[in-house]
């Protein structure tokens, strides 16, 4: 076995996407094989890995060891100084004239062409020229010469069909993303827009609000929770503005297009075919706007990122607004949970200061002395006691056959704890 080997490029594509760890197992049983023809011991992943190379590195030493072989037997010759001298002559007596004829086939190619500018159009045909006419990395060959099968009126068909359908895509993104501006431009203004929504959000903002709106809605991104690394407690208890203030600082429609934004960052991120866009994107902003008005701007964002998240329900192929309005009034919940346990928090701690002043009524009575209270209570009088409704009760629990064991022992327990004896005792202390 050789004390070296090639390493291959292709290796180290497989491998690039490991750990740091994994890597460097691979690699250090890559070597140990290689130098020293020892397997290593992998996990079921790396091993699988490894195999490939393994039979990479077997078949190069086999061709090794045959070549050594051959040169050790003489069964194949051996290139000496003169043969590479005489072979570099020949070379040069005969003229290279294989970029000759590929220019020649590359004219005739075109020139096949040429009959189907009417029907296709120049432009198209051309550009099915530069495609298939490209040469391969000897320039021996054409692209279309490597084909196992040609026919050129039935490629250009199939080119220019697929060319349409091209176009048809393109109109068909571009008609999306205006749909998705749509909403901004009925809720803003008329502007003329862009081809990304975010711009045109900002674009009209400027015009409308000025550098003070485009400002808040830099400041107050998708990315603000992380940036500044807010805590639950902070989104729901920071001083932050609510949608109601927004629209009082700016009007009642700037809240909407600052929900668009969040909404239209929410649809992107969930990856869904079907964008949230048009007269539902607008509308669900609207209906958060108006019925949420009192919810501060980080809660909401606080509320996108939970959903980002997985904590609420989640989309089937479509960004559904119904479901974006059901997890928010989940979130309600959760918030009013927060809140109250908030004031809870609040009253203990204001209570807890309250007793540290307190005084008992004795305490004040004898630090201020009121004139219109008398110190000495007043001796409370007794109540008469109706002995005819206790003997009454007595009997009855005494008598009683109906109830079971258990609600007789209980009445009995509490004859005792009011009256200080057992119902026969009583009963007993009467006829006495």
């Amino acid at each position: 076995m050789d004390n070296n080997f090639i390493f291959r490029k292709e290796w180290r594509d497989a491998i690039f996407w490991l750990s740091d760890s994994m890597r460097l197992q691979i690699y250090d049983a890559i070597i140990a094989y290689g130098t020293s023809h020892k397997s290593p011991e992998l996990s079921a992943l790396l091993m699988r890995i490894f195999n490939v190379v393994k039979n990479d590195i077997d078949k190069e030493q086999e061709k090794k060891s045959t070549e050594s072989y051959q040169n050790a037997t003489g069964e194949r010759d051996i290139p000496t100084e003169n043969n590479n001298q005489q072979s570099e002559q020949n070379a040069a007596i005969i003229p290279d004239r294989s970029n000759e004829k590929i220019k020649n086939r590359e004219q005739k190619f075109y020139e096949k062409l040429i009959p189907f500018f009417g029907k296709y159009g120049k432009e198209i045909v051309e550009n099915f020229f530069r495609y298939w006419s490209e040469p391969n990395k000897s320039g021996t060959k054409m692209r279309f010469e490597l084909e196992k099968t040609w026919d050129i009126e039935r490629r250009l068909r199939t080119w220019n069909d697929n060319q349409k359908n091209i176009i048809m895509d393109q109109q068909r993104n571009l008609a999306q993303r205006q749909n998705n501006v749509q909403p901004l431009r009925q809720t803003l203004s008329q502007d003329t827009f862009l081809m990304n929504p975010i711009k045109d959000l900002m674009n009209a903002v400027l015009k409308r609000y000025g550098k003070k709106g485009l400002e808040f809605l830099n400041i107050y991104n998708a990315d603000f929770l992380f940036k500044n690394k807010l805590k639950v407690a902070d989104c729901y208890f920071g001083n932050y503005p609510t949608l109601a203030e927004l629209n009082t600082t700016f009007d009642n429609r700037f809240s909407s297009a600052w929900l668009m934004a969040q909404l239209y960052d929410l649809s992107e991120y969930c990856g869904c075919k079907e964008k949230l866009s048009g007269v539902p994107l607008r509308q669900c902003a609207n209906i958060i706007a108006s019925d949420f008005y009192y919810m501060k701007v980080t809660e909401l964002m606080l509320f996108f990122r939970r959903f980002k998240s997985g904590s609420f329900d989640k989309f089937y192929g479509v960004i559904d607004p119904l479901i974006i309005s059901v997890s928010l009034r989940s979130f309600v919940k959760d918030r009013a949970i927060a809140y109250r346990k908030r004031e809870q928090e609040k009253e203990a701690e204001e209570r807890k200061e309250w007793v540290k002043n307190a005084v008992t009524w004795e305490e004040y009575c004898t630090k201020y002395k009121p004139k219109h209270i008398q110190l000495s209570a007043q001796p409370k009088k007794k109540q008469q006691v109706n002995h005819d409704a206790i003997k009454a009760t007595a009997q009855m629990i005494v008598e009683s056959k109906m109830v079971n064991a258990d609600t007789l022992k209980f009445y009995t327990d509490t004859f005792v704890q009011k009256y200080g004896c057992t119902p026969h005792e009583y009963l007993k202390k009467e006829q006495e």
